[in-house]
C-alpha cells in the first residue's frame, strides 16, 4: 500500500527482490502523468487497486490501455480522467467513454475528428465527456443526407467545424442556403456538390 511514485521507485532499488507478482493498493488521489501507473502496471503480474484514484491524467490512448484484459488495473470503473491529446479520434473517446461511468475532460484537447453523427453523441444526456463548448471539429463524412446534424453540431460548440471532406449534401435549397448564410464557424463547403430535394423553387436566385 503507498503512493504510485515510491512504489514503482521499489523496482529500482537493487535490494528489494521478489515483488514481480506483487499487489499493490494505491493511496493517491489523483495521478497525473498515467506512464507512471503503466509503468506499474508493467512491472507486476499481481494486481493495482486504484479505487483511492478519483482522477487520472494522460493521453486518449494510454487512458484506454488501462481496460485492456492483460492489465491488472483495477478499481477505475468510476475513473475521471483529463485528456491531454491535441487531437482525437471520437471513437477511440467513445471507448473511454463506455469504459467508465466518470467524467472525461477534454478541454485539453482542440480537436476531434469523426463521422458527424457520432460526433452529435458526444452531447448526449447519457455522455460523460465535459471540455466540449469550444472544441474544434474535422469531419470524416463524405456525404450528408440532410443539413440538421451539421447545424446541431455548429449550436453545440463555439468552435470550428471542417467540412472539407463532405463531396455532397442533400437538403431543400432553403435550409442550404441558411447553412451558407448564418453558419459562420462551417468552413470547407466551397466545393460541396448539392443535391436539392425541393419539388418546386418559388425563387430562382436560390441558385445563384
Amino acid at each position: 500500500t503507498g503512493l504510485l511514485v515510491p512504489l514503482l521507485a521499489l523496482y529500482d532499488s537493487q535490494g528489494i527482490n521478489g515483488i514481480g507478482a506483487t499487489n499493490f493498493i494505491l493511496t493517491d488521489t489523483s495521478i497525473n502523468n498515467i506512464n507512471t501507473l503503466n509503468s506499474l502496471d508493467l512491472s507486476t503480474t499481481g494486481s493495482i487497486d486504484a479505487n483511492g484514484v478519483t482522477l487520472i491524467t494522460g493521453l486518449l490512448a494510454s487512458s484506454i490501455a488501462l481496460y485492456d484484459p492483460s492489465s491488472g488495473v483495477i478499481g477505475i470503473d468510476d475513473m475521471n480522467y483529463s485528456i491531454t491529446d491535441s487531437t482525437i479520434d471520437v471513437d477511440n473517446l467513445n471507448i473511454l467513454d463506455n469504459n467508465t461511468t466518470g467524467d472525461i475532460d477534454t478541454s485539453s484537447v482542440t480537436v476531434i475528428t469523426g463521422l458527424l453523427a457520432t460526433l452529435l453523441t458526444l452531447y448526449g444526456s447519457l455522455s460523460g465527456i465535459s471540455g466540449l463548448e469550444a472544441m474544434d471539429y474535422l469531419l470524416t463524412d463524405t456525404t450528408l443526407d440532410d443539413t440538421a446534424g451539421l447545424t446541431a453540431l455548429d449550436l453545440s460548440t463555439n468552435g470550428t467545424i471542417d467540412a472539407s471532406s463532405i463531396n455532397t449534401i442533400t437538403e431543400q435549397a432553403a435550409s442550404i442556403l441558411t447553412l451558407y448564410d448564418q453558419s459562420e464557424n462551417i468552413i470547407g463547403l466551397g466545393g460541396v456538390d448539392v443535391v436539392l430535394t425541393d419539388i418546386t423553387l418559388t425563387d430562382i436566385t436560390v441558385l445563384t
